[in-house]
C-alpha cells in the first residue's frame, strides 16, 4: 500500500520539516509572536504557490470526490490576514497526477498533525491572543476522518511502480520545498 510506503520514504524529510517549521518551540511552549508569523507566512506560501496545481492534477487520479473541502489555502489566508501577512500569488508547479498525489498526502498529514499543535498554540497566550489558528484546527472534530479517508482513497489507486515512485518523489518534493521556503522566509532574529 502506497501510504505505509510514503510513510517511510518521508520520514527524514518530514522530521526535517518539523525542526525547521520550529515544532520544538510549539512544544515547549515558547514560540513568540514573530516565530509563530514566520511559520504562518511559510505555510501560508507554500499552499498559495502550490495548492492549485496540486489539487488540479492529483484529482485526475484520486477523483475530485477525495478533494471536496479539502483547500486549506483558504484557512492560510484567514491567519495572514490577521497577523497582517501580505497575500502570496499562485505558481506554476510541475506536476502530474501521481507527483500531486504525493504533494496532497504532505499537505494532508500536515492537518492531521496539526491537532496536536493546536493544543499548544491555544497554551500560548500571546499566540492564542491572535486568533490566528484557522490552519490548524484542520477540519476539527473531522480531521481523523478526512484523513482515513484519504489513506483509504490512495491506498486503493490502481499503481504500477513508476506511478508509486512518482507519488513518493512528488511528497519528497513537497516536504523539501517546504524546507527551502523554511529557509528563505527564516526571520535572522525572533522577536
Amino acid at each position: 500500500m502506497i501510504g505505509e510506503r510514503l510513510k517511510i520514504a518521508t520520514a527524514v524529510l518530514h522530521r526535517n520539516v518539523e525542526q525547521i517549521l520550529l515544532s520544538d518551540k510549539i512544544l515547549s511552549g515558547t514560540l513568540t509572536l514573530a516565530d509563530y508569523r514566520f511559520l504562518v507566512q511559510t505555510l501560508y506560501t507554500f499552499h498559495a504557490r502550490y495548492e492549485d496545481a496540486v489539487m488540479e492534477f492529483a484529482s485526475l487520479l484520486v477523483g475530485e470526490e477525495c478533494l471536496t473541502g479539502r483547500r486549506k489555502k483558504v484557512w492560510l489566508e484567514q491567519d495572514a490576514e490577521r497577523l497582517g501577512i501580505d497575500p502570496e500569488p499562485a505558481k506554476k508547479a510541475d506536476l502530474n497526477p501521481a507527483s500531486a498525489t504525493g504533494w496532497l498526502y504532505v499537505m494532508e498529514g500536515a492537518t492531521l498533525g496539526g491537532q496536536v499543535i493546536e493544543r499548544h498554540l491555544n497554551t500560548n497566550a500571546v499566540i492564542a491572543a491572535t486568533g490566528a489558528s484557522r490552519y490548524y484546527r484542520g477540519y476539527g472534530t473531522e480531521t481523523g476522518r478526512y484523513w482515513k479517508a484519504f489513506r483509504e482513497t490512495i491506498d486503493n489507486l490502481p499503481l504500477n511502480e513508476e506511478d508509486c515512485e512518482n507519488v513518493i518523489g512528488g511528497a519528497n518534493a513537497a516536504y523539501a520545498r517546504l524546507i527551502e521556503l523554511g529557509k528563505e522566509l527564516k526571520p535572522t532574529a525572533s522577536a
